[in-house]
């Protein structure tokens, strides 16, 4: 849908009206699982149909990444900083607020352009020390040595990656991919903190305007408990921002880890449902305090999935809001905010609803087709271009051969006539070397002519890798895989002539992909769930570890006694049947990881699996 006025379409309250939100800086409150990621996903989309001329920063921290599918990554952009302050900001989550002394001690020694000059400087002092040229306190030593290694690693850690000194941003979405799976905890944050500091820091320079900055996890910017470099840069941007139209969409679940200082200018607020009295409590202070707008406990309890809390301090109004996602029918929004129908039946037109930003929606076997198609055109290509070359080469041979004829013939004329003197007998000797030479010099740039052409070739039909998002169909038979099997390997033969082909037991492949036979109860499980068990198994998946009594309280908001036998019937027992999770007692932990790595040695491909039949409670 296209909006001409300055705010963006929201939802609808309980009156049936039309809910829309002024654009300005905003902040997103909820717990895991009420829709923090729909919210944005979907807000964007419309903000971008509405706004095309505008960058829209992204900055994707999680693991598990949420903005891959918009294949918009941008390069990181890195600008250093040896500024004491940031330094002690950078450094205190990482070793410690009692460190820092010694490292004010060597900043105040010199002024230093790059940090890799200060970790330097350090392990200069601590060689000095190791050999007795310089007297440092062994305690004092060891604190220089943990201030070394964490410098080093940092250092280590920024020149993994390709990054620019500036932020290159393009008219709609731009992803900061910033996730590093893997990576220890702290180096991730101070890498993270980094890189975020350093966009932060050039979206305040005068040519960046017309920018929306999107930042989910907020606390990881702004912690409660730790200094944070990027804090006052963040704090900066949400304060001047307004000015040259940068603006704030931030996002968390539990405003008790998140240093509240940055976010005062935030005059929206959209809270969603909370499951513990303390982040109920927390979320109301809050926003009363920064918009002078009144929210009680009740009013945040009582919501339900899908339901929000717009507080809007810009027109100082506050109303209960179903958010509706692209997709759902104007009717069926309003009916559900009405309580006439269940948030639920809109989950089909979500699921349905495709933003059109490539090809991110293709199931297994359309992108096997594709995959097949692109290849074949390839090869096509490739062998028309492989005839030309030869035709190339041949024409040069028959010209070679031709000058070569044609010169001789002449040659043989002049050297029969008597007035041919020596110097004119040189001067035609000489003449033949010359374009023979030049001949072969054209035939020996023939073969990097070829690969100079392979190579426009090859960057211009990519080849495409499929990942595998469903098991393959157990109705295809041995002929079928036979026959697939046998054009790879033509196309195979073809493309890479040095290529040794050996004979492999298709049969063993066969009986490698029956035994993916193990999904199917899992499968089969999933997809006869109710909606209610499949949010259970959502929030399980969440949280990794929870307990009877958490669950419990989220599904069925209980806070009270004992959790009702259906939840043991119809949800925990089945999950545990199939090995998604493990019970012991009141404890509950997420075990599917574990199910297919008994099954599956390559993690990627666990991870790539675990994904897909996660897909299937969407």
């Amino acid at each position: 849908m296209t909006i001409e006025s300055p705010s963006i379409f929201f939802g609808w309250n309980k009156k049936g009206e039309k809910v829309f939100i002024p654009l300005f800086h905003l902040f997103i409150n909820a717990t895991s699982g009420a829709g923090k990621t729909v919210i944005l996903k979907h807000l964007l989309w419309r903000f971008h149909l509405s706004h095309p001329d505008w960058a829209i920063l992204i900055i994707d921290s999680k693991d598990k990444r949420e903005w891959a599918d918009l294949n918009s990554d941008i390069p990181l952009c890195f600008v250093e900083t040896t500024e004491p302050l940031d330094l002690k900001d950078l450094m205190e989550p990482l070793i410690g607020s009692k460190t820092l002394y010694y490292l004010d001690k060597i900043i105040e020694e010199a002024v230093f352009e790059t940090l890799e000059e200060i970790q330097q400087v350090i392990e200069q002092k601590i060689e000095k020390a190791d050999v007795g040229k310089i007297r440092i306190h062994s305690k004092e030593l060891g604190k220089l040595r943990v201030i070394n290694h964490t410098f080093k690693k940092i250092i280590a850690f920024t020149k993994q990656f390709k990054v620019t000194h500036e932020l290159k941003l393009k008219p709609g979405f731009n992803v900061l991919n910033v996730s590093l799976p893997g990576a220890p905890l702290r180096l991730k944050t101070a890498f993270q903190q980094l890189i975020l500091r350093s966009a932060l820091v050039m979206l305040m320079q005068p040519q960046y305007e017309k920018v929306l900055f999107v930042h989910d996890e907020f606390h990881k910017s702004s912690p409660q408990r730790w200094s944070s470099i990027v804090k006052q840069p963040m704090s900066d941007g949400i304060s001047e921002g307004r000015s040259k139209e940068v603006f704030f969409w931030l996002a968390d679940q539990a405003m008790t880890k998140v240093d509240k200082e940055p976010l005062k200018p935030v005059k929206i607020w959209i809270v969603g449902q909370q499951l513990e009295d303390n982040e109920v409590q927390d979320a109301v202070n809050s926003v009363n305090d920064i918009t002078d707008l009144k929210v009680g406990d009740k009013d945040i309890k009582r919501l339900r999935v899908g339901n929000f809390l717009v507080v809007d301090g810009v027109n100082m109004q506050v109303e209960e809001t179903y958010f509706q996602p692209n997709g759902v029918p104007d009717e069926l929004a309003i009916d559900i905010v009405m309580g006439n129908k269940k948030p639920q039946e809109a989950e089909s037109y979500i699921k349905g609803f495709k933003f059109e930003l490539g090809d991110v929606n293709l199931d297994f076997k359309e992108a096997w087709k594709r995959e097949k198609e692109l290849r074949e055109k390839a090869e096509t290509e490739r062998e028309e271009f492989r005839r030309k070359c030869e035709k190339l080469e041949s024409n040069f041979s028959d010209m070679r051969t031709k000058i070569y004829n044609e010169v001789m013939v002449e040659v043989e004329k002049k050297m029969s006539r008597d007035y041919i003197g020596k110097a004119e007998h040189q001067r035609i000797v000489d003449k033949l070397t010359s374009q023979i030479t030049d001949m072969e010099t054209k035939l020996a740039k023939t073969e990097p002519l070829r690969q100079f052409i392979k190579s426009l070739v090859d960057e211009a039909i990519p080849t495409t890798t499929v990942e595998a998002t469903a098991t393959i169909d157990q109705t295809i038979d041995q002929t079928t895989i036979t026959t697939i099997v046998d054009q790879r390997l033509k196309q195979l033969i073809v493309s890479e002539p040095s290529l040794k082909i050996v004979q492999v037991d298709v049969d063993e492949r066969i009986r490698e992909i029956n035994k993916e036979e193990y999904l199917r109860p899992i499968i089969e499980t999933l997809q006869s769930l109710s909606d209610l068990a499949k949010r259970a198994v959502r929030f399980i998946y969440e949280k990794q570890k929870t307990t009877v009594g958490e669950l419990s309280r989220f599904l069925y908001a209980q806070r009270r006694g004992r959790p009702p036998a259906v939840l043991y019937r119809h949800i925990i027992n089945p999950l545990e049947k199939i090995a998604l999770i493990t019970s012991e007692g009141d404890k509950i932990q997420w075990s599917l990881t574990k199910t297919l790595q008994q099954h599956i040695k390559d993690e990627p491909e666990v991870e790539k699996i675990e994904k897909w039949i996660l897909s299937l409670l969407l």
